[in-house]
């Protein structure tokens, strides 16, 4: 039987609602799917990402897989400075697009794309 879609991208987390506020607040992602006192899903474009402190799922501050494109990478890091959210110093990649990366409250890395025009 073929693989036929990713089902959903994870991220262990301490604490739910501190993380739920930093995904959707923070970051912007619209919380969609399930809204548990261990599980939280946030709708990403046709993907669905989820927090989670599921016991032997994981150790939060471990994940680093989830990338987010945005279309203004500066912008979109000033308002994250703004709120107190720190990130790296945008890399153009030779693949054209810049990357930039910050964490989570519970250390995992989140990157942040942007698709440059050439």
């Amino acid at each position: 039987m073929p693989v036929t879609d990713v089902a959903f991208i994870m991220y262990p987390v301490k604490d739910i609602q501190r993380s739920k506020e930093f995904y959707g607040a923070t970051l912007g992602l619209p919380q969609k799917g399930m809204d548990e006192a261990w599980w939280v899903e946030f709708d990403v474009g046709a993907a669905t990402f989820g927090i989670g402190n599921i016991p032997n799922h994981g150790e939060p501050g471990t994940a680093q897989s989830l990338v987010l494109e945005v279309s203004d990478l500066p912008a979109f890091r000033d308002r994250l400075t703004a709120q107190n959210v720190q990130s790296s110093e945008p890399m153009e990649t030779p693949f054209h697009c810049l990357i930039s990366v910050l964490e989570d409250p519970d250390g995992n890395k989140v990157w942040l794309h942007e698709k440059l025009k050439h």
